[in-house]
């Protein structure tokens, strides 16, 4: 991590009392995936933090929002509703909302979080944007944004923050790995299927949460963990892991980086925990050697280096000074660059529009087949699903088998 400039401190001492009114700005605002959630906890910390909060997503479920984002949190998924409004800087996730939030506020200073480096909307604009800091999460990141033209001396290394009040140790990890939980929402049959072997050649239990199998809220997810001695997951799934002072392997869509252990967490953590630093592809047998590397020892370290290099709490005071330095700039954008990024929020906004009629058709859609699997029908038919899909899931077992 680099250090703050040493003026940071004094500039947050000159604030007035509410420190910083800040505009936060996403995509998306409906459910529990990483930036979701990286964003509620954000606002938590900021409010408790005493700055003053505007909550701008282009894709907004209102209701499920209000429930997490607080009362006083003001949500909006038009940024026109905002206008008048003072702010000293945004922080924008997504380069889309990097584009709406500079059209309508051509003055404001911006701070630009990258969380990652496949999705298209964690790339920075290819033209000027007036950007006064940019954020990555990992080491891979800030490699990702200079390879895309960003002046190394604008970023800043901010990792995937969680709350470490939230996620906490409450019960003792057993002397082997005998519960193993999977938190991922991309997982595809193959590599789950491979997961169960291996839990059941070392006698563990396994349950799957996250995806087809089910998002799961904060308090819930924090019990799910604790319940489990081994956690495999990815990226923030694993930091939350540590920090409820489990033991996390990283394994997912991208591949596998392997147990997570105090000595090696510095150099996973340069990848997000994203499985792309060894990309390992595990057979049976070499899953099963990872989990023979399960120690409970690890657990209660890796909490405190968790703490320390995650918790939100814990580096509120950092991103307070970004916000510091940042609240001291002003764009200067030529009017090329300012037409440009307005053609480029019209065109957008088109995309915007059509979008939102099409989720308000899959969206009724979408709460009937959540309804179905919840109930009591779907529940007791669901041997016989396991059952009709047998056949599918030998015949993979033996291809590996004949393959390998």
């Amino acid at each position: 991590m680099s250090s703050m400039p040493s003026q940071a401190p004094e500039l947050l001492s000159d604030r007035r009392p509410g420190r910083f009114s800040v505009l936060l700005a996403t995509n998306y605002l409906y459910g529990w995936t990483g930036s979701e959630t990286l964003l509620l906890t954000l606002i938590e910390a900021l409010c408790e933090g005493g700055c003053e909060l505007a909550v701008y997503a282009r894709h907004l479920d209102r209701a499920w929002a209000d429930r997490f984002c607080g009362r006083d949190i003001f949500l909006t998924d038009d940024l026109k509703s905002l206008e008048s409004r003072s702010f000293d800087l945004a922080h924008v996730q997504h380069s889309s909302c990097l584009i709406d939030v500079r059209a309508v506020f051509p003055q404001l200073p911006i701070v630009f979080s990258s969380l990652g480096v496949l999705p298209f909307l964690e790339q920075p604009p290819p033209f000027e944007c007036g950007i006064a800091q940019y954020l990555a999460i990992s080491e891979e990141v800030r490699a990702n944004l200079i390879d895309k033209g960003i002046p190394s001396h604008k970023i800043e290394i901010v990792r995937n923050l969680v709350s470490e009040s939230r996620f906490s140790c409450i019960k003792p990890l057993s002397s082997r790995p005998e519960r193993i939980l999977v938190i991922s929402n991309r997982m595809n049959d193959a590599k789950k299927n491979i997961l169960r072997e291996a839990a059941l050649f070392v006698g563990a239990t396994i349950r799957f949460i996250g995806g087809a199998d089910g998002a799961t809220p904060q308090k819930q997810l924090v019990d799910a963990i604790n319940g489990a001695d081994l956690v495999v997951s990815l990226g923030r799934g694993v930091v939350e892991a540590m920090l409820c002072g489990r033991v996390p392997l990283v394994f997912d869509i991208h591949g596998g980086d392997g147990l997570v252990t105090p000595d090696n967490l510095e150099i996973l953590r340069t990848s997000n925990f994203s499985g792309r630093y060894y990309r390992k592809e595990y057979t049976v047998s070499a899953f099963v050697s990872e989990l023979e590397k399960y120690r409970p020892e690890y657990g209660e370290p890796l909490r405190k280096l968790a703490v320390a290099q995650f918790g939100v709490a814990s580096n509120l005071a950092r991103l307070l000074q970004v916000y510091a330095r940042v609240a001291k700039t002003k764009p200067a954008l030529s009017e090329s660059q300012s037409a440009t990024i307005a053609f480029c929020s019209k065109l957008t906004h088109e995309e915007f529009l059509y979008a939102k009629h099409v989720e308000s058709q899959i969206r009724p859609l979408s709460a009937e087949i959540h309804r179905i699997k919840h109930t009591v029908s779907w529940q007791i038919t669901k041997p016989l699903r396991l059952l009709a899909n047998l056949p599918r899931l030998v015949q993979m077992v033996f291809k590996r088998k004949r393959e390998g």
